[in-house]
């Protein structure tokens, strides 16, 4: 690298590579990196500099397996695990995001190295945590700017972590994690401190979606017995009803709400299924849909207590604004008429459900090519229709029976 200050010189190599993807291929080419994974490790006062520069270097898979091929994982890693400067970690944080999320495998590396555990050591600064009566202490003592700037990057290279890697996921989800997570989205208030929330919601999101399809996870993880996730439910729940949530945070909280509708005994269907419904309403872009797609998992017949569910959904007037997501053009409509359908099946005699005239919906849109193009969906909207059709034939032969009339004529509730 040349006689001169290791600082300065990591510096300048930052600065070129800030010029342009020509000049950070110069820098690999001309051998730039082992040098600066050097000065990393080596030379305190030049360490945020070279990481700066490893990190400028790093948007491009290429020149990331580069930085792997010299070792970058293990120095990378060993740094964040020596360094004091929040600066610094910060920067080997950001680092760690874009070499993770830029070449397959490396996500997995990094977990190998401890990367995750350490991450969520950061991020638990400074908090008071039920379960943990032993603080993390604060790397170094710098302003709080700082410090809600290394949460943040932390949080985001955990995101990258915990995408590409399952054993990831499996390390990340515990209850210290969880706990961790849920103080974050319950004390971080400010405007500034926003990101440093969305983050958390991500990777509390990505943890619910991993354990949604997977049993064993989510039975290790998310037990409502569990003091972890009842704080993580309480924080869902306070996000998705408050008024002053971002549309962002709200659909990453309704997103891990709707991936846990699996773990929600009867008893807690009202409480969680009512913030969901008063959402069906909202305007903001993505989070009806979403808040839709949520209920479709409480009320599907995978969920054992879909019944309860979809009897909440109705005991909370979902009905009515899950019609008008129907019209032609919302973005809803697909999963709108899947939940409808669900409603139907579970509880076929309801009288709020006769009363929209679902049945007469459910025909129109059986009909409909523009509406429904999956062959998957046709078949849920006739089991729904037969559902509903039985049920209408029950109810208006009980009202005739006291006084018969033979000519009465059953076809004209006919499907077809």
């Amino acid at each position: 690298m040349g006689v001169g200050d290791p600082a300065e010189s990591a510096t300048a190599l930052a600065e070129v590579a800030l010029l342009g993807p020509r000049n950070k291929d110069l820098v690999v080419e001309e051998g730039g990196v082992p040098p600066l994974l050097g000065l990393l490790v080596t030379v305190e006062s030049a360490s945020t500099a070279a990481a700066k520069a490893l990190y400028n270097l790093s948007d491009d898979a290429d020149r990331v397996s580069v930085i792997a091929m010299h070792g970058g994982v293990q120095i990378v890693a060993k740094k964040m695990f020596e360094s004091s400067s929040m600066r610094t970690q910060s920067v080997l944080a950001s680092l760690v995001s874009r070499m993770a999320g830029g070449v397959p495998g490396l996500a997995e590396e990094f977990g190998r190295e401890g990367l995750t555990e350490l991450l969520i050591h950061f991020l638990s600064m400074d908090l008071e945590l039920e379960m943990d009566s032993n603080r993390s202490p604060s790397p170094q003592e710098e302003n709080p700017k700082t410090e809600v700037k290394l949460k943040i990057d932390c949080a985001e290279a955990l995101c990258v972590l915990i995408r590409h890697s399952d054993s990831n996921c499996r390390q990340i989800a515990n209850p210290q994690a969880l706990l961790c997570l849920a103080k974050i989205i319950e004390t971080e208030k400010a405007e500034e401190d926003e990101k440093l929330k969305v983050n958390c919601l991500s990777i509390l999101a990505l943890i619910a979606v991993a354990s949604e399809d997977n049993h064993e996870l989510r039975r290790a993880t998310f037990k409502m017995s569990s003091f972890a996730t009842k704080a993580i439910v309480e924080q869902l729940l306070r996000v998705i009803e408050a008024f002053k949530s971002s549309p962002e945070s709200m659909i990453l909280a309704v997103r891990s709400l709707g991936s846990l509708a699996r773990i929600f005994p009867t008893k807690e269907s009202l409480r969680v299924v009512r913030p969901l419904v008063d959402r069906l309403g909202d305007r903001a872009p993505g989070v009806a849909v979403e808040a839709v797609v949520a209920l479709c998992k409480f009320t599907s017949p995978e969920n054992f207590n879909c019944i309860e569910h979809s009897k909440a959904i109705i005991d909370s007037e979902g009905v009515v604004p899950l019609m008008r997501l129907l019209r032609p053009g919302e973005p809803a409509q697909v999963p709108a008429l899947t939940l409808l359908c669900y409603l139907a099946i579970n509880v076929s005699r309801s009288e709020t459900l006769e009363r929209v005239r679902t049945l007469n919906t459910l025909q129109v849109a059986y009909r409909s090519s523009a509406t429904v193009r999956s062959s998957q969906l046709k078949e849920l909207i006739m089991k729904a229709i037969l559902k509903m059709r039985g049920n209408s034939r029950e109810l208006m032969y009980s009202s005739q029976v006291s006084n018969f009339d033979p000519s009465f004529d059953f076809r004209m509730y006919s499907v077809i």
